[in-house]
């Protein structure tokens, strides 16, 4: 921040600077006990606004459907007629394990939705990736022949 502010002084003149960090860094610059380095930085911070928060966590998957939702994409998916079956599938990963969830409509409009609980330790795209596998197996066991799936 200190290199920042002091290459772009014009901007910090003019400007209030939010600084997002992990570590307490307000605090240790506003300290009244600071010596070499820290206090040298503090006198040339003190001409600025500068407002330290801490980060707070976001889950990635949080952060991807966010992404995801305000993202414009060019994919149009292909036009469906009445005999495709669509398969939606997604997997999470939490404290206490792996789970998929996957849901087959049919053509007709009817819904068969499934759970899944995973009993191996692994990745969050793990178990997407077993949800699509177990939904593609239980439309083969239905016997149907043209499904169109999603998922993130």
């Amino acid at each position: 921040m200190y290199f920042t502010a002091k290459n772009l002084k014009q901007y910090f003149q003019e400007h209030v600077a939010t600084m997002v960090n992990t570590v307490p860094l307000g605090e240790i610059i506003g300290c009244q006990d600071a010596s070499g380095r820290v206090a040298k930085w503090a006198l040339e911070q003190a001409g600025h606004t500068i407002l330290y928060e801490p980060r707070t966590t976001i889950k990635s998957h949080a952060l991807a459907d966010f992404l995801v939702d305000w993202t414009e994409t060019q994919y149009l998916p292909p036009p469906s007629d009445s005999t495709h079956w669509h398969m939606h599938f997604d997997g999470s990963k939490m404290r206490l394990g792996l789970g998929a969830g996957i849901v087959l409509s049919s053509p007709k409009g009817d819904r068969l939705k499934y759970a899944l609980q995973i009993h191996f330790t692994t990745s969050n795209n793990v178990a997407k990736y077993e949800a699509l596998v177990h939904g593609l197996r239980l439309a083969k066991e239905l016997g149907i022949r043209r499904i169109l799936c999603y998922g993130d």
